[in-house]
Protein backbone atom coordinates (compact mmCIF):
# COMPACT_ATOMS: atom_id res chain seq x y z
CA UNK A 1 0.00 0.00 0.00
CA UNK A 2 2.78 2.45 0.89
CA UNK A 3 4.62 1.73 -2.38
CA UNK A 4 1.42 2.40 -4.32
CA UNK A 5 0.89 5.71 -2.53
CA UNK A 6 4.46 6.76 -3.29
CA UNK A 7 3.98 5.92 -6.97
CA UNK A 8 7.64 4.97 -7.24
CA UNK A 9 8.62 2.42 -9.87
CA UNK A 10 11.97 2.02 -8.14
CA UNK A 11 10.25 1.02 -4.90
CA UNK A 12 8.17 -1.56 -6.78
CA UNK A 13 11.23 -3.01 -8.53
CA UNK A 14 13.26 -3.31 -5.33
CA UNK A 15 10.35 -4.75 -3.38
CA UNK A 16 9.50 -7.49 -5.87
CA UNK A 17 13.15 -8.39 -6.42
CA UNK A 18 13.62 -8.81 -2.66
CA UNK A 19 10.43 -10.87 -2.45
CA UNK A 20 11.86 -13.10 -5.17
CA UNK A 21 15.11 -13.48 -3.20
CA UNK A 22 13.32 -14.70 -0.07
CA UNK A 23 11.00 -16.95 -2.06
CA UNK A 24 7.76 -15.09 -1.38
CA UNK A 25 5.29 -16.27 -4.01
CA UNK A 26 3.07 -13.58 -5.46
CA UNK A 27 0.05 -14.62 -7.43
CA UNK A 28 0.39 -13.83 -11.14
CA UNK A 29 -2.22 -11.05 -11.11
CA UNK A 30 -0.41 -9.21 -8.28
CA UNK A 31 2.90 -9.64 -10.09
CA UNK A 32 1.40 -8.22 -13.30
CA UNK A 33 -0.10 -5.28 -11.38
CA UNK A 34 3.29 -4.49 -9.87
CA UNK A 35 4.94 -4.63 -13.30
CA UNK A 36 2.36 -2.14 -14.56
CA UNK A 37 3.43 0.18 -11.73
CA UNK A 38 6.72 1.07 -13.40
CA UNK A 39 8.19 1.84 -16.80
CA UNK A 40 10.30 -0.98 -18.22
CA UNK A 41 12.73 1.42 -19.88
CA UNK A 42 13.58 3.06 -16.56
CA UNK A 43 16.61 1.53 -14.84
CA UNK A 44 16.89 1.52 -11.06
CA UNK A 45 19.63 0.56 -8.64
CA UNK A 46 19.63 -1.51 -5.46
CA UNK A 47 22.80 -1.28 -3.38
CA UNK A 48 25.93 0.70 -4.12
CA UNK A 49 26.11 3.26 -6.92
CA UNK A 50 28.94 1.37 -8.62
CA UNK A 51 29.00 -2.35 -9.36
CA UNK A 52 31.75 -4.46 -7.83
CA UNK A 53 32.98 -7.91 -8.76
CA UNK A 54 30.64 -10.46 -7.20
CA UNK A 55 27.57 -8.25 -7.28
CA UNK A 56 24.36 -9.72 -8.70
CA UNK A 57 24.33 -7.32 -11.67
CA UNK A 58 21.45 -6.44 -13.96
CA UNK A 59 18.10 -8.18 -13.42
CA UNK A 60 16.25 -7.75 -16.70
CA UNK A 61 12.83 -8.85 -15.36
CA UNK A 62 12.72 -5.77 -13.16
CA UNK A 63 15.08 -3.33 -14.93
CA UNK A 64 17.17 -3.31 -11.77
CA UNK A 65 20.93 -3.02 -11.32
CA UNK A 66 21.69 -5.00 -8.16
CA UNK A 67 25.03 -3.66 -6.97
CA UNK A 68 25.38 -5.96 -4.00
CA UNK A 69 26.22 -9.65 -3.75
CA UNK A 70 23.54 -12.27 -3.21
CA UNK A 71 25.24 -13.30 0.05
CA UNK A 72 25.07 -9.72 1.36
CA UNK A 73 21.39 -9.49 0.44
CA UNK A 74 20.43 -12.63 2.35
CA UNK A 75 22.87 -12.31 5.25
CA UNK A 76 20.21 -11.27 7.78
CA UNK A 77 17.43 -13.50 6.49
CA UNK A 78 16.92 -16.70 8.48
CA UNK A 79 17.77 -19.73 6.32
CA UNK A 80 14.36 -21.27 6.88
CA UNK A 81 12.76 -18.25 5.19
CA UNK A 82 14.89 -17.85 2.07
CA UNK A 83 14.58 -20.01 -1.00
CA UNK A 84 17.96 -19.44 -2.66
Amino acid sequence: AAATQMGSGTVFKRMVYLLDIVGWQLNPSDRDAIKRGFTKSTRSTLGRQKRLCGDVGYVADWGLFVNISHDELVADIPKRVRSA
